[in-house]
Protein backbone atom coordinates (compact mmCIF):
# COMPACT_ATOMS: atom_id res chain seq x y z
CA UNK A 1 0.00 0.00 0.00
CA UNK A 2 2.62 2.21 1.00
CA UNK A 3 4.67 1.83 -2.04
CA UNK A 4 2.07 2.51 -4.48
CA UNK A 5 1.33 5.31 -2.85
CA UNK A 6 4.58 6.59 -3.05
CA UNK A 7 4.53 5.87 -6.80
CA UNK A 8 1.31 7.33 -6.73
CA UNK A 9 2.94 10.54 -5.63
CA UNK A 10 6.19 10.36 -8.22
CA UNK A 11 3.64 10.28 -10.55
CA UNK A 12 1.74 13.30 -9.40
CA UNK A 13 4.03 16.24 -8.42
CA UNK A 14 2.27 19.18 -6.64
CA UNK A 15 0.01 16.76 -4.88
CA UNK A 16 -0.86 18.93 -1.59
CA UNK A 17 0.10 17.63 1.75
CA UNK A 18 -4.06 17.93 2.40
CA UNK A 19 -5.11 15.65 0.05
CA UNK A 20 -1.93 12.85 1.10
CA UNK A 21 -3.60 13.40 4.61
CA UNK A 22 -7.22 12.63 3.17
CA UNK A 23 -5.70 9.91 1.73
CA UNK A 24 -4.43 7.81 4.62
CA UNK A 25 -6.84 8.89 6.77
CA UNK A 26 -9.20 7.34 4.71
CA UNK A 27 -7.21 4.04 4.45
CA UNK A 28 -6.43 3.72 8.12
CA UNK A 29 -9.61 5.06 10.31
CA UNK A 30 -11.10 1.75 9.06
CA UNK A 31 -8.47 -0.82 10.66
CA UNK A 32 -9.25 1.99 14.05
CA UNK A 33 -12.81 0.89 14.97
CA UNK A 34 -12.81 -2.66 13.58
CA UNK A 35 -10.65 -6.02 13.09
CA UNK A 36 -8.99 -6.58 10.40
CA UNK A 37 -10.76 -7.73 7.51
CA UNK A 38 -8.19 -9.22 4.88
CA UNK A 39 -5.67 -10.60 7.39
CA UNK A 40 -5.68 -11.84 10.97
CA UNK A 41 -1.73 -12.21 11.03
CA UNK A 42 -1.68 -9.50 13.98
CA UNK A 43 -3.05 -12.38 15.91
CA UNK A 44 -0.65 -14.70 15.28
CA UNK A 45 2.15 -12.27 15.88
CA UNK A 46 0.05 -11.75 19.54
CA UNK A 47 0.56 -15.64 20.16
CA UNK A 48 3.71 -15.99 19.60
CA UNK A 49 4.61 -13.16 22.03
CA UNK A 50 2.49 -14.85 24.54
CA UNK A 51 5.00 -17.77 24.11
CA UNK A 52 7.87 -15.75 24.90
CA UNK A 53 5.96 -14.29 28.11
CA UNK A 54 5.13 -17.59 29.29
CA UNK A 55 8.54 -18.90 28.76
CA UNK A 56 7.86 -21.48 26.28
CA UNK A 57 10.54 -21.35 23.24
CA UNK A 58 8.66 -20.21 19.73
CA UNK A 59 10.73 -22.39 17.51
CA UNK A 60 9.73 -25.87 19.26
CA UNK A 61 5.70 -24.43 19.73
CA UNK A 62 3.20 -22.86 18.10
CA UNK A 63 0.52 -20.08 20.00
CA UNK A 64 -1.91 -22.94 19.77
CA UNK A 65 -0.55 -25.08 22.79
CA UNK A 66 -1.53 -22.21 24.88
CA UNK A 67 -4.97 -22.80 24.37
CA UNK A 68 -8.25 -20.77 23.47
CA UNK A 69 -6.67 -17.81 24.73
CA UNK A 70 -7.77 -14.50 22.50
CA UNK A 71 -5.00 -14.36 20.40
CA UNK A 72 -5.63 -17.82 18.83
CA UNK A 73 -9.51 -17.58 18.60
CA UNK A 74 -8.35 -14.78 16.36
CA UNK A 75 -5.81 -15.80 14.38
CA UNK A 76 -5.98 -17.93 11.40
CA UNK A 77 -5.89 -21.87 12.05
CA UNK A 78 -3.00 -22.27 9.64
CA UNK A 79 -0.29 -20.63 12.30
CA UNK A 80 -1.73 -22.46 15.39
CA UNK A 81 0.91 -24.97 15.25
CA UNK A 82 3.88 -23.89 13.13
CA UNK A 83 6.75 -22.70 15.29
CA UNK A 84 7.93 -18.82 14.70
CA UNK A 85 9.60 -17.91 11.46
CA UNK A 86 10.76 -14.73 13.33
CA UNK A 87 14.03 -13.95 14.97
CA UNK A 88 14.04 -13.23 18.90
CA UNK A 89 14.27 -9.43 18.55
CA UNK A 90 10.96 -9.37 17.15
CA UNK A 91 9.63 -11.69 19.59
CA UNK A 92 11.24 -10.62 23.05
CA UNK A 93 12.56 -7.77 24.87
CA UNK A 94 14.01 -9.37 27.87
CA UNK A 95 14.85 -5.78 29.76
CA UNK A 96 14.56 -2.25 29.62
CA UNK A 97 17.17 1.24 30.77
CA UNK A 98 14.40 3.75 31.91
CA UNK A 99 14.90 7.29 33.04
CA UNK A 100 11.14 8.33 33.55
CA UNK A 101 10.15 11.75 33.41
CA UNK A 102 6.48 11.67 34.75
CA UNK A 103 4.78 9.69 37.38
CA UNK A 104 2.16 8.87 35.01
CA UNK A 105 4.61 6.45 34.51
CA UNK A 106 4.52 4.23 37.47
CA UNK A 107 1.55 1.86 37.01
CA UNK A 108 3.14 1.24 33.27
CA UNK A 109 6.78 0.46 34.63
CA UNK A 110 5.04 -1.41 37.63
CA UNK A 111 3.20 -3.48 35.28
CA UNK A 112 5.83 -4.02 32.76
CA UNK A 113 8.24 -5.37 35.42
CA UNK A 114 5.44 -7.77 36.90
CA UNK A 115 5.02 -9.40 33.20
CA UNK A 116 8.53 -10.26 33.35
CA UNK A 117 10.48 -7.24 31.86
CA UNK A 118 13.96 -6.33 33.61
CA UNK A 119 13.91 -2.77 33.70
CA UNK A 120 16.58 -0.68 35.61
CA UNK A 121 15.71 3.00 36.38
CA UNK A 122 19.27 5.40 35.34
CA UNK A 123 19.53 9.15 36.58
CA UNK A 124 16.18 9.74 37.70
CA UNK A 125 13.79 7.80 39.59
CA UNK A 126 10.28 7.23 41.45
CA UNK A 127 10.14 5.29 44.28
CA UNK A 128 7.33 3.20 43.76
CA UNK A 129 8.75 1.84 40.77
CA UNK A 130 10.06 -0.74 42.42
CA UNK A 131 13.17 -1.91 40.50
CA UNK A 132 17.17 -1.36 40.27
CA UNK A 133 18.42 2.38 40.36
CA UNK A 134 21.55 3.66 39.46
CA UNK A 135 22.34 7.40 40.43
CA UNK A 136 24.44 9.93 41.06
CA UNK A 137 25.23 11.03 44.46
CA UNK A 138 22.86 14.23 43.96
CA UNK A 139 22.63 14.78 47.91
CA UNK A 140 26.74 14.30 48.83
CA UNK A 141 27.12 17.09 45.47
CA UNK A 142 25.10 19.47 47.14
CA UNK A 143 26.75 19.12 50.71
CA UNK A 144 30.34 19.69 48.84
CA UNK A 145 29.07 22.48 46.49
CA UNK A 146 27.66 24.53 49.67
CA UNK A 147 30.96 23.44 51.84
CA UNK A 148 33.41 24.53 48.92
CA UNK A 149 31.35 27.85 48.87
CA UNK A 150 31.88 28.25 52.67
CA UNK A 151 35.50 27.17 52.68
CA UNK A 152 36.07 29.99 50.30
CA UNK A 153 34.40 32.60 52.88
CA UNK A 154 30.81 32.58 51.34
CA UNK A 155 27.65 32.74 53.75
CA UNK A 156 25.12 34.28 51.90
CA UNK A 157 24.64 31.75 49.68
CA UNK A 158 21.41 30.79 47.33
CA UNK A 159 20.56 27.51 45.95
CA UNK A 160 18.06 27.76 42.50
CA UNK A 161 16.77 24.53 42.24
CA UNK A 162 15.60 22.71 39.92
CA UNK A 163 12.07 20.78 39.23
CA UNK A 164 10.74 19.29 42.61
CA UNK A 165 9.01 16.68 40.70
CA UNK A 166 13.10 15.39 39.92
CA UNK A 167 14.46 13.04 42.18
CA UNK A 168 18.03 14.31 41.06
CA UNK A 169 16.57 18.07 41.94
CA UNK A 170 14.69 17.12 45.00
CA UNK A 171 18.13 15.14 46.01
CA UNK A 172 20.48 18.36 45.65
CA UNK A 173 17.67 20.42 47.46
CA UNK A 174 18.29 18.02 50.32
CA UNK A 175 21.21 17.98 50.11
CA UNK A 176 21.99 21.83 49.99
CA UNK A 177 19.60 22.30 52.99
CA UNK A 178 21.62 19.23 55.41
CA UNK A 179 24.75 20.96 54.58
CA UNK A 180 23.67 25.06 55.76
CA UNK A 181 22.38 23.38 58.71
CA UNK A 182 25.60 21.59 59.04
CA UNK A 183 27.79 24.38 58.53
CA UNK A 184 25.93 26.38 61.09
CA UNK A 185 24.85 29.25 57.86
CA UNK A 186 21.30 27.58 57.83
CA UNK A 187 19.33 31.38 58.67
CA UNK A 188 21.31 33.23 56.10
CA UNK A 189 20.79 31.27 52.63
CA UNK A 190 17.61 30.69 50.53
CA UNK A 191 16.33 28.34 48.37
CA UNK A 192 14.55 29.77 44.63
CA UNK A 193 13.00 27.88 42.03
CA UNK A 194 14.49 27.53 38.88
CA UNK A 195 11.68 26.86 37.03
CA UNK A 196 9.25 28.75 34.72
CA UNK A 197 6.01 27.58 32.75
CA UNK A 198 7.47 24.15 33.16
CA UNK A 199 10.85 24.69 31.96
CA UNK A 200 14.67 25.58 33.57
CA UNK A 201 14.92 29.16 33.96
CA UNK A 202 18.28 30.34 35.80
CA UNK A 203 17.93 34.13 34.53
CA UNK A 204 14.47 34.56 35.94
CA UNK A 205 14.82 33.24 39.14
CA UNK A 206 18.09 34.97 39.63
CA UNK A 207 17.24 38.46 38.16
CA UNK A 208 14.02 38.68 40.74
CA UNK A 209 16.61 37.56 43.69
CA UNK A 210 18.95 39.83 43.03
CA UNK A 211 16.67 42.74 42.70
CA UNK A 212 15.60 42.16 46.57
CA UNK A 213 18.82 40.84 48.06
CA UNK A 214 22.45 42.53 47.16
CA UNK A 215 24.38 40.88 49.43
CA UNK A 216 23.96 37.40 47.97
CA UNK A 217 27.53 36.20 46.71
CA UNK A 218 27.59 32.32 46.26
CA UNK A 219 24.67 30.67 43.83
CA UNK A 220 24.62 27.07 43.84
CA UNK A 221 22.81 25.94 40.43
CA UNK A 222 20.47 22.61 40.70
CA UNK A 223 22.05 21.82 36.94
CA UNK A 224 24.09 23.36 33.82
CA UNK A 225 21.45 24.87 32.39
CA UNK A 226 20.26 26.58 35.07
CA UNK A 227 23.46 27.38 35.68
CA UNK A 228 24.07 29.19 31.94
CA UNK A 229 20.82 31.46 32.88
CA UNK A 230 22.13 33.17 36.22
CA UNK A 231 24.95 33.89 34.40
CA UNK A 232 22.83 35.63 31.92
CA UNK A 233 21.22 37.10 34.62
CA UNK A 234 24.42 38.61 36.23
CA UNK A 235 25.82 39.86 32.35
CA UNK A 236 22.50 41.49 32.90
CA UNK A 237 22.83 43.14 36.16
CA UNK A 238 26.73 44.05 35.09
CA UNK A 239 28.01 41.58 38.09
CA UNK A 240 31.15 39.58 36.89
CA UNK A 241 31.36 35.96 37.83
CA UNK A 242 33.19 34.71 39.94
CA UNK A 243 34.85 38.13 40.91
CA UNK A 244 31.28 39.68 42.05
CA UNK A 245 29.43 36.28 42.51
CA UNK A 246 30.39 32.86 42.60
CA UNK A 247 28.88 30.16 40.44
CA UNK A 248 28.90 26.36 41.34
CA UNK A 249 26.65 23.76 39.50
CA UNK A 250 25.91 19.93 39.19
CA UNK A 251 26.05 18.31 35.15
CA UNK A 252 28.71 18.09 33.55
CA UNK A 253 26.76 17.39 30.33
CA UNK A 254 28.59 20.10 28.24
CA UNK A 255 31.81 19.57 26.58
CA UNK A 256 33.84 21.14 29.53
CA UNK A 257 35.38 23.35 26.55
CA UNK A 258 31.46 24.90 25.80
CA UNK A 259 30.81 25.25 29.24
CA UNK A 260 31.92 28.80 30.49
CA UNK A 261 34.51 29.17 32.42
CA UNK A 262 33.50 31.19 35.20
CA UNK A 263 31.58 27.93 35.94
CA UNK A 264 32.35 25.90 38.50
CA UNK A 265 30.46 22.25 38.14
CA UNK A 266 30.72 18.88 39.30
CA UNK A 267 30.72 16.80 36.37
CA UNK A 268 27.98 13.33 36.61
CA UNK A 269 29.85 10.40 35.29
CA UNK A 270 26.77 9.01 32.41
CA UNK A 271 29.43 6.66 31.07
CA UNK A 272 29.71 4.74 34.63
CA UNK A 273 26.73 5.07 35.73
CA UNK A 274 25.17 3.65 31.98
CA UNK A 275 27.79 0.55 32.61
CA UNK A 276 26.53 -0.15 36.17
CA UNK A 277 22.56 -0.30 34.69
CA UNK A 278 23.40 -2.90 32.31
CA UNK A 279 25.25 -4.80 34.62
CA UNK A 280 21.88 -4.63 37.21
CA UNK A 281 19.71 -5.20 33.90
CA UNK A 282 22.00 -8.16 32.86
CA UNK A 283 22.39 -9.87 36.39
CA UNK A 284 18.11 -9.23 37.22
CA UNK A 285 17.26 -10.82 33.45
CA UNK A 286 19.71 -13.72 34.43
CA UNK A 287 17.63 -14.37 37.81
CA UNK A 288 14.57 -14.07 36.25
CA UNK A 289 16.17 -17.29 33.92
CA UNK A 290 16.82 -18.64 36.71
CA UNK A 291 13.99 -18.63 38.66
CA UNK A 292 11.97 -19.28 35.87
CA UNK A 293 13.98 -22.54 34.73
CA UNK A 294 13.36 -23.42 38.73
CA UNK A 295 9.81 -22.89 38.55
CA UNK A 296 10.04 -20.49 40.92
CA UNK A 297 7.58 -16.87 40.72
CA UNK A 298 9.69 -14.41 39.32
CA UNK A 299 11.17 -12.26 41.96
CA UNK A 300 11.04 -9.03 40.55
CA UNK A 301 7.25 -9.72 40.60
CA UNK A 302 7.51 -9.25 44.22
CA UNK A 303 9.41 -6.40 44.48
CA UNK A 304 7.26 -4.44 42.01
CA UNK A 305 4.16 -4.95 44.58
CA UNK A 306 3.74 -0.89 45.82
CA UNK A 307 2.74 -2.48 49.37
CA UNK A 308 6.50 -4.06 49.40
CA UNK A 309 8.67 -1.83 51.55
CA UNK A 310 11.94 -4.26 51.27
CA UNK A 311 14.68 -2.11 49.72
CA UNK A 312 15.65 -3.12 46.13
CA UNK A 313 19.33 -2.55 44.77
CA UNK A 314 20.43 0.75 44.68
CA UNK A 315 24.28 2.74 43.63
CA UNK A 316 24.70 6.17 44.10
CA UNK A 317 27.68 6.82 41.98
CA UNK A 318 29.82 9.37 42.81
CA UNK A 319 30.40 12.97 41.12
CA UNK A 320 33.47 14.09 40.11
CA UNK A 321 34.41 17.56 41.19
CA UNK A 322 35.44 19.91 37.59
CA UNK A 323 36.70 22.97 38.63
CA UNK A 324 37.21 25.28 35.53
CA UNK A 325 37.82 28.91 37.51
CA UNK A 326 36.58 29.22 40.94
CA UNK A 327 38.29 32.55 42.45
CA UNK A 328 38.23 32.40 45.83
CA UNK A 329 38.60 35.77 46.17
CA UNK A 330 34.75 36.62 44.99
CA UNK A 331 33.31 39.76 46.35
CA UNK A 332 31.72 38.39 49.95
CA UNK A 333 30.12 41.66 51.01
CA UNK A 334 27.57 43.28 49.87
CA UNK A 335 27.72 44.73 46.12
CA UNK A 336 26.59 47.64 44.24
CA UNK A 337 24.55 46.56 40.76
CA UNK A 338 24.36 48.60 37.75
Amino acid sequence: VWWRLLRALRAHPGTSLRQVVRVVATWAVPFAVAPPLFSRDVYSYAGQGALVTFHINPYHYGPGVLGATPFNLLADPLWANPPSPYGPLFLQLDGLIVTPCSRENIAFFNELSVSGVSIVQLGRYFEEVRTPIVRAANRETAFAAVSLLVEYGHRRIVHVAGDPESSPDSERKRGFVEAARSLGIEDQVQVVSGMHAGAYDGTRALLELLERDRSISGVFADNDIIAMGCLKACARLGLRVPQDLSLVSVGGFYYNEMLPKQITTYAIDYSTMSRYAVDFLYDDVQGRERESSAGEAPSPAKRTDPSDSRPHPELAVPVESVALEFVPGATLGTYQMN
